[in-house]
């Protein structure tokens, strides 16, 4: 059973790994239906706790674009004109 739950788990995080994420969207697949796949009869727990992992590793990615939004704003309205030299705590 653990050899199984370590191969499910290392099949979630080379899928959520995958580079072409418009194919392989971790988001996609039915996590009960790849369990089954390896001979489980339900989802592992490290199942909930790597989904808020990757959860976590999103938030901060959305969080990172918006800040770089908002930095290329603030550089167009003040006429800034290299606003990658804006990335200090007074714009975040």
């Amino acid at each position: 059973h653990k050899i199984a739950c370590n191969a499910y788990l290392s099949f979630l995080r080379s899928y959520g790994s995958h580079k072409n994420k418009e194919i392989f969207s971790i988001r996609s697949i039915h996590f009960g239906h790849v369990a089954k796949s390896f001979a489980l009869k339900e989802t592992p727990k490290e199942t909930v706790e790597l989904s808020k992992r990757m959860n976590a590793r999103r938030s901060r990615e959305k969080f990172a674009e918006k800040q770089q939004k908002k930095v290329e704003r603030i550089a167009r309205e003040t006429k800034i004109p290299n606003p990658g030299n804006l990335l200090s705590s007074e714009f975040n």
